[in-house]
């Protein structure tokens, strides 16, 4: 009977200690627990606020975030650079829009901004529709095309004017330097008349010269008859080094174009200038005739 009353007054006293115990669990530990989400929830608060920043600034630099603060509508030919950039585009998008424009560059149409390499589909896509072009570009173009169509009408008219004053023809064989005769004497020549003489005059400012004769056979109505009244200085050519030129200027150049002057942009993006022809051909953007062709200019 003692073993039992003491093994039960052991029991309360361990019964006793076990709640004292948790008790002091229960309120010291819970007043940890209410007081230690304050802390969190503090520093919570400084990484929401920088969150929210950081995501802030995401959005400034993403298409989707953007496009409902977008303008209506742009005229792509006097967005500047600070516009560009609040449309959504990165800095050096931009910087190369704004560089298109001033190698000459102009936008007629809304699909003429896919000339710009450095924007992707998805810029396309999302800032065609917002593309308005005003009539000043249009009258620029339609101002040219008036030109054209008036010198070819003045240079068939049977009625000789100031501007369509007759030029005597050659009558016996004579040579022509290309690259430095003037349309007055490319129209002595016989079989070539106004217009010819301004294409033969337009392709070689294209090129920076002739570096053959056979070269005019790719201008408009040249006939091979013709070549035996020229002859080439070639160091009259213009060079330029591919490094240097813009990507409008590679466009605009009669044996690049647009897709390989894209090709050529993007791989010196990447892996840096092309300073040689042997680094153009490692490219294998040209052929080797083409190759051929580019030496005369550009190394």
């Amino acid at each position: 009977m003692g073993e039992s009353k003491a093994d039960r007054r052991a029991l309360i006293a361990l019964a006793v200690v076990a709640c004292v115990i948790v008790l002091g669990i229960v309120l010291f530990g819970g007043r940890e627990e209410k007081s230690d989400p304050l802390t969190p929830f503090r520093g919570n608060e400084g990484q929401g606020a920088q969150n929210s920043s950081f995501r802030f600034q995401d959005s400034s630099s993403s298409a989707p975030e953007v496009e409902g603060e977008l303008p209506e509508s742009f005229d792509p030919n006097t967005v500047d650079s600070a516009s560009l950039v609040a449309l959504g585009l990165q800095p050096y998008q931009a910087h190369a829009w704004v560089r298109y424009r001033e190698a000459g560059g102009l936008f007629y149409e809304p699909q003429d901004i896919q000339r710009l390499y450095t924007l992707s589909e998805r810029d396309i896509e999302r800032l065609m529709p917002k593309v308005k072009i005003r009539a000043a570009a249009h009258a620029k173009r339609d101002s040219r095309l008036h030109s054209e169509k008036a010198d070819y009408t003045l240079s068939t008219t049977s009625q000789p004017t100031k501007e369509t004053t007759y030029v005597p023809k050659f009558d016996n064989p004579t040579k022509v330097e290309v690259n430095s005769a003037d349309t007055n004497l490319l129209k002595r020549i016989p079989g070539i008349g106004s217009n010819i003489a301004r294409w033969i005059v337009d392709r070689r400012d294209k090129l920076g010269g002739f570096y053959a004769v056979e070269q005019l056979l790719e201008v408009k109505h040249v006939e091979p008859s013709m070549l035996e009244w020229f002859t080439v200085d070639a160091a009259q050519i213009r060079h330029i080094q591919l490094s240097d030129m813009t990507f409008a200027e590679m466009s605009r150049f009669p044996y690049i174009g647009y897709e390989k002057a894209k090709a050529i942009s993007n791989y010196q993006r990447i892996y840096g200038p092309i300073i040689s022809e042997e680094q153009l051909r490692a490219t294998r953007i040209f052929t080797d005739e083409e190759l051929e062709k580019l030496r005369n200019y550009i190394f």
